[in-house]
């Protein structure tokens, strides 16, 4: 997911069940925005590492009716993700199968 993609909007988002953290590239979608207190290397599944820059949150809108904390600032990603352990973490319920995705 390296590189940055002008194809792809800042609205999509996609969910991934290897992801460790909710993260995106696009600082707009995110809300009181804070740099890490210290260095935070995410590593990808080709053993890159990508720095975090900072941490916020995504509000409600059209794509979540909650908002979702604990958000990744990641320049280098090439979409936005959802992390399907972190929304298990928070309590959610996420069901999926063939043709139903549920949170």
């Amino acid at each position: 997911m390296l590189g940055s993609s002008s194809c792809i909007p800042s609205s999509v988002w996609l969910f991934d069940s290897d992801a460790s953290h909710h993260m995106t590239s696009h600082i707009s979608l995110l809300q009181n925005c804070i740099p890490t207190p210290v260095p935070i290397t995410i590593n990808t599944a080709n053993g890159s590492g990508m720095s975090v820059l900072s941490i916020g949150y995504v509000l409600p809108s059209a794509m979540s009716a909650i908002t979702i904390l604990f958000v990744l600032y990641v320049l280098q990603l090439s979409v936005s993700l959802f992390s399907l352990s972190q929304l298990n973490a928070s309590g959610f319920d996420v069901i999926f199968s063939f043709s139903v995705f549920c949170v």
